[in-house]
């Protein structure tokens, strides 16, 4: 049986987003079309236009505020019998959705194509700002990242923004994102290397007075190609992400290191900006904490960004 098309496995100069998650007829499995195709007739929405489709279906940049919607809609029994899930909870639709589309699965590859063999050194490793427990998680990947293989440089992206009164217990709301990191996630990395190798030969912060994500990956790239240390005609950058994530992060990264060096990553033969995630669980009922769990209806949203991501760098 042919090798299920997940965002994992994804080449973006061959493969089409329509694909993913598309499962021929098996032993104990109806065939089914890729997962967009079934949100489509769940959701009513007719045509190939994937930023209309995510306005119909998760509107919202904040993932809990897109959950109620996806919920009723497969709530509907005359909607699950159209996409022949007629016996299954709505959550377990959702859930079998992100599971088809290797939404939450771990990767270590170059952004544009499936995994090659890892390179023997990485300039460096690109941590931007994002929700605490998020930024918690990159830290955490970047380490094991160097673990792997020798990465030169940890660079923190810091941007304006400061944490909310919930978000950490780790630091006080008001705090911001540049004092975080530099209280909170670099001395991770100084515990990390306690008994054990020196993962990095430097880490450093960098602030950006924006707070968008396009801007503070634009100001990390302006600090790499400012080093006399870095080459980005040839050297290899690696970008972690939290599941689900990695494509917008990675796409991220691609756009701002080619604004200051042409022909960036163009190479098919020499991919040059390589993506690190972990697996993160699906949740099983909705209602687990988000810091354990990805919530199914949530990633529906998930999906629907990460293909057109893909799409629109094409």
């Amino acid at each position: 049986m042919a090798e299920t098309l997940r965002f994992d496995n994804f080449n973006v100069g061959t493969d089409s987003v329509f694909d993913i998650g598309a499962q021929p007829e098996g032993d104990d499995a109806p065939q089914r079309p890729g997962v967009i195709e079934e949100i489509k007739t769940v959701f009513g929405y007719e045509g190939e236009d994937l930023g209309g489709l995510i306005g119909e279906v998760a509107p919202h940049m904040t993932l809990q505020d897109n959950i109620a919607y996806a919920e009723e809609k497969l709530s509907e029994d005359e909607t699950r019998e159209k996409i022949g899930y007629a016996d299954e909870a709505p959550v377990d639709i959702a859930r079998a959705w992100g599971e088809r589309s290797g939404l939450q699965a771990g990767v270590l590859r170059p952004l544009m194509e499936p995994a090659k063999e890892l390179p023997d050194n990485f300039s460096a490793a690109i941590v931007t700002d994002a929700v605490a427990n998020w930024m918690k998680r990159m830290t955490s990947i970047a380490i094991e990242v160097g673990g792997k293989t020798k990465v030169d440089r940890l660079l923190f992206a810091a941007g304006a923004r400061r944490l909310g009164a919930t978000e950490t217990h780790l630091a006080p709301g008001g705090t911001s994102v540049a004092d975080f990191m530099r209280q909170e996630l670099i001395p991770a990395y100084g515990v990390a290397r306690l008994g054990g190798p020196i993962l990095f030969d430097t880490v450093e912060l960098v602030r950006s007075t924006n707070k968008d994500g396009p801007s503070v990956m634009r100001r990390a790239a302006r600090q790499l190609h400012e080093l006399e240390e870095v080459d980005l005609e040839q050297d290899q950058i690696v970008v972690p992400a939290v599941a689900g994530n990695w494509m917008q992060k990675g796409v991220q990264a691609r756009q701002a290191l080619q604004g200051v060096q042409k022909g960036f990553d163009e190479d098919p033969e020499a991919r040059q900006l390589w993506v690190a995630s972990r697996f993160f669980p699906l949740g099983f009922t909705g209602r687990e904490h988000k810091s354990t769990y990805q919530n199914p209806y949530s990633a529906v949203g998930n999906i629907l960004r990460g293909a057109k991501l893909f799409q629109d760098i094409q």
